[in-house]
């Protein structure tokens, strides 16, 4: 699939650079997977109308993701807010 080049993995970055690869090679089916999908959806959209399209798509993927982690990030500090509030007795 990808173009490893002839460098090999020597030294920190051949590392990443090797990670990475490997992440993309994993999602190469379901990206074709997914840009076919939008095409059959909307087959008179030209490139650049797909394009924004999966641009929209991560935008909104990426504000839930955020959402629910900032969620469930504050909910021990609400916990121990209230806790505090209530005057809830130490152990």
């Amino acid at each position: 699939m990808a173009d490893r080049g002839t460098g090999g993995s020597a030294g920190r970055g051949g590392a990443y650079r090797e990670f990475l690869l490997a992440i993309a090679e994993q999602r190469h089916a379901a990206a074709v997977e997914s840009v076919a999908a939008l095409r059959a959806a909307y087959p008179h959209d030209d490139v650049d109308e797909l394009s924004h399209r999966i641009i929209r798509q991560c935008a909104r993927d990426l504000a839930l993701a955020g959402a629910v982690s900032g969620g469930a990030a504050a909910a021990p500090a609400r916990s121990v807010g209230s806790a505090a509030l209530l005057g809830a007795e130490e152990p």
